[in-house]
């Protein structure tokens, strides 16, 4: 049997002092990103559908329309694969950004009107999921004029 410098006392001591140690690093290996990390989130991830919201809310303070977002319904993705070019155009690396996720959603506002959103996140390679660009264009403020077609798989 092993014994601490001081005897028995002491290598309990280290012995529940590694214990702790282990169960830290398993505690934050769970918090860990997953290995496909630079994959975009979700759609339907809270922190997505935050600056969905952010993003629309924007556009109302810039319209002074005096609506308020209410929520955003009907959430999903309508494609996923390498994003378009343009989007690493003027990055450090043609594949900066290595993945794209497209979505839609329907705008509620307080008045229960709804409006059409699309957006597409593209995830950063070798990074956590949190990293990535959001494109969002919504139908009612369209500047493009083209019905979002940037914010859509095609």
């Amino acid at each position: 049997m092993i014994q601490g410098i001081h005897g028995h006392g002491s290598w309990v001591v280290v012995q529940r002092t590694l214990l702790t140690l282990g169960l830290i690093l398993v505690a934050r290996l769970a918090d860990a990103p997953p290995a496909s990390a630079a994959e975009p989130l979700e759609c339907t991830d809270k922190r997505v559908l935050h600056h969905l919201k952010q993003a629309y809310e924007v556009e109302l303070l810039r319209t002074k329309s005096g609506r308020q977002f209410r929520g955003a319904e009907e959430v999903r993705e309508t494609g996923y694969g390498p994003p378009p070019p343009r989007v690493n155009q003027y990055t450090p690396a043609k594949d900066y950004y290595n993945t794209s996720r497209y979505c839609e959603a329907r705008i509620r506002l307080n008045n229960e009107e709804t409006d059409q959103a699309y957006f597409r996140m593209d995830g950063l390679k070798d990074s956590q999921a949190t990293d990535f660009n959001f494109d969002v264009c919504f139908l009612s403020h369209d500047l493009s004029q083209d019905r979002c077609a940037a914010q859509r798989p095609g």
